[in-house]
């Protein structure tokens, strides 16, 4: 069997930011909130030289909600317990930017609104996309692990098997059903820089996201260390769910799958793709 690694890389990133608020800035995002919802569409707000959007709605507890193409920042007006600002960096533009140029960007907008202090790495997504190897309701059997939620979802040619749903999350699917369902093909253009890639043929993906009480025992809480051992945390996703090989009647002692030990030695971050314009 031959495996061709198409591409690996950070596929979401969620993190938190401690600091005063700019005065003014919660009057001028409840405005911008309150003409949102007068017209039922995302308003232009403008943090230094960067046009976001606010919501008509906010994210959990997050009163406000400003978004583009690359990221949404969250807003929190709470005295305690919650840091200020919180960011998510969106997939597409994760593949596009790569995760480092990204992320600076959503520090230098935090640092804007007065959230200068990097705080917490909430969650990290792992992707690894990958021709020559195939998944099924069998291997999905035999996976080894010690959370007991598993969960199968199939849309047409797309199936997603997931395993956990807690602070380890795999996830295993069909990325280019997945692509071809929401018609987002220039996503393919990541794809088409491998010489071995064939676009008449599945895509899987491999996902592994950590949160929490994962990131503090792999010392990754701040995204400055997590960016450091990248290779580490997938590896430790890939370790924490095996695939095995039937042998007898205890899991535990049937050998780990040739193929799966050689998908985990693969992840490396991809270079992302410049050049690209792609939606979520």
């Amino acid at each position: 069997m031959t495996v061709s690694l198409l591409y690996c890389g950070v596929d979401t990133l969620e993190a938190t930011f401690e600091g005063g608020l700019e005065e003014g800035l919660v009057e001028a995002l409840q405005k911008a909130k309150d003409r949102a919802q007068i017209a039922d569409s995302a308003k232009p707000f403008m943090i230094g030289d960067s046009e976001l959007f606010v919501s008509a709605k906010g994210v959990g507890v997050y009163r406000f909600a400003l978004s583009d193409a690359d990221l949404q920042l969250r807003v929190s007006v709470a005295k305690r317990g919650i840091p200020p600002v919180s960011v998510r960096l969106f997939a597409s533009a994760l593949a596009a930017n790569g995760h480092t140029a990204l992320y600076a960007k959503a520090v230098r907008l935090a640092a804007e609104l007065g959230a200068n202090i990097e705080n917490t790495l909430s969650r990290i997504d792992l992707c690894l996309d990958v021709q020559g190897w195939g998944f099924g309701d069998i291997d999905f059997a035999n996976l080894v692990c010690p959370a007991s939620f598993r969960q199968v979802t199939r849309d047409g040619e797309g199936v997603c098997y997931q395993i956990g749903k807690g602070d380890v999350v795999l996830r295993i699917y069909r990325k280019d059903a997945e692509l071809k369902a929401k018609k987002n093909l220039a996503y393919a253009k990541v794809w088409e820089r491998v010489p071995d890639y064939d676009p008449n043929s599945p895509v899987w993906r491999i996902e592994v996201q950590l949160r929490g009480s994962a990131l503090k025992e792999l010392d990754a809480r701040s995204v400055s260390l997590a960016f450091t051992k990248l290779g580490k945390l997938f590896f430790y996703g890939m370790t924490w769910c095996e695939l095995r090989v039937p042998a007898d009647a205890n899991k535990t002692r049937w050998p780990l799958d040739p193929a799966w030990g050689a998908l985990r030695g693969l992840w490396g971050a991809s270079e992302p793709e410049l050049s690209l314009t792609m939606r979520n």
